[in-house]
């Protein structure tokens, strides 16, 4: 099934800002999550939030800055943003201490795994979406980071990941 129908009109535009937005600002991203799969061709249920990670150098602050200057709003976490059009955001910021550590530390003292991001973002491909193109992680990486996800928490991430192994 073509991945536009799968995805829809309103998360295609909300790839499209955010894709644009980072570009900006010159920061390397991928996209993860199920949106990243619905890219790949793989039919899931589910929400249509946008989980993409962002390689920064030391400090999120100017990313977020940047996203506010090009319209985004800020949710109640760190890394939370809303599109004009009300797409929610998730940009995890990846910098070389979190790859080192395997975790992302945030303010608040949140701390989230990094396994599989500096792989996702090394080999992320370029998926076009009529007026943009976005940088997604490879379809391997992201099944790995599904997988490791169901580890971690209740669910769809392992429902989604053999999602992947079906379609395969």
């Amino acid at each position: 099934m073509d991945p536009l129908i799968l995805l829809g009109d309103g998360a295609t535009k909300g790839l499209c800002f955010v894709a644009f937005a980072l570009e900006r600002i010159a920061v390397p991203y991928a996209l993860i999550g199920a949106s990243a799969l619905l890219l790949h061709g793989i039919p899931l249920p589910g929400t249509r939030d946008l989980d993409f990670i962002a390689a920064i150098e030391d400090d999120f602050q100017h990313v977020t800055e940047a996203l506010l200057k090009q319209g985004f709003h800020h949710g109640k976490i760190p890394h939370r943003f809303y599109t004009p059009q009300r797409t929610q955001v998730d940009v995890l910021p990846v910098s070389k201490r979190a790859i080192e550590t395997e975790f992302i530390e945030f303010p608040d003292g949140e701390r989230l795994t990094a396994l599989g991001f500096s792989e996702a973002l090394t080999h992320a491909e370029e998926k076009p979406l009529g007026d943009c193109a976005v940088s997604v992680a490879p379809l391997p990486i992201l099944v790995a980071l599904k997988i490791l996800a169901a580890t971690k928490r209740y669910g769809s991430d392992l429902q989604d990941a053999m999602a992947c192994m079906r379609q395969y």
